[in-house]
């Protein structure tokens, strides 16, 4: 994991990815109003979380990237950052309202993302919305294998990736999420096409 933070310092180091995608505007109204506390995982350079602090939300900001936390702290000065590995987000307190994830769950082998996404899970209120976008298996610009059935991960430029379907999704948010909305959409990522999952999900506590 070492290399691959090395290699997103060097990237943070030197640019944020283009023009800020204001992804979340479209889902304030069910963001807001249930609780106070988020949690966004994958930071950056802060653009997200400048929004969610705009919005009156108290944001706790991670990322594996101490360069992004830097850039994100001189941007929100305000907010709590905390440099940290997706995996290890178990050892924080729970309590959040709201966990957003723009384009970081995608980095992990099978058994860690479901890990990950079993302490989002216990990480939110009850009432808690996950917010979050991963690579789509047809996101052939950033690297999708022909076939993206297999939780195989591919190297990219220096970077393990894995690429979703609807079956892996399922894997991951069976039984402990009410589905609000998933598609899959496209923007531009380091000037290039990337076709992505967008996902809004509640708790759903059995």
């Amino acid at each position: 994991m070492s290399e691959a933070v090395a290699i997103w310092d060097q990237r943070y180091a030197t640019g944020d990815g283009g023009a800020y995608d204001p992804w979340l505007e479209r889902w304030k109204a069910i963001l807001v109003g249930h609780g106070d506390r988020a949690l966004e995982l994958g930071c950056g350079v802060g653009y997200d979380t400048e929004v969610l602090t705009s919005w009156g939300l108290e944001v706790t900001a991670l990322d594996v990237s101490q360069v992004a936390v830097g850039r994100s702290k001189r941007r929100n000065p305000g907010v709590l950052h905390r440099v940290m590995d997706l995996r290890e987000i178990d050892r924080l307190e729970g309590g959040f309202a709201v966990v957003v994830a723009s384009l970081s769950l995608h980095y992990f082998r099978r058994e860690e993302t479901i890990s990950i996404f079993q302490s989002i899970h216990r990480l939110l209120n009850p009432d808690g919305v996950l917010a979050f976008r991963v690579n789509a298996y047809d996101d052939v610009e950033s690297g999708a294998p022909r076939d993206a059935s297999s939780w195989q991960r591919v190297s990219v430029h220096g970077v393990s990736k894995q690429f979703f379907t609807v079956e892996k999704l399922a894997t991951v948010l069976r039984g402990q999420w009410q589905i609000v909305s998933q598609e899959k959409l496209t923007t531009l990522r380091y000037g290039h096409r990337k076709s992505f999952f967008e996902v809004l999900a509640r708790k759903h506590i059995k």
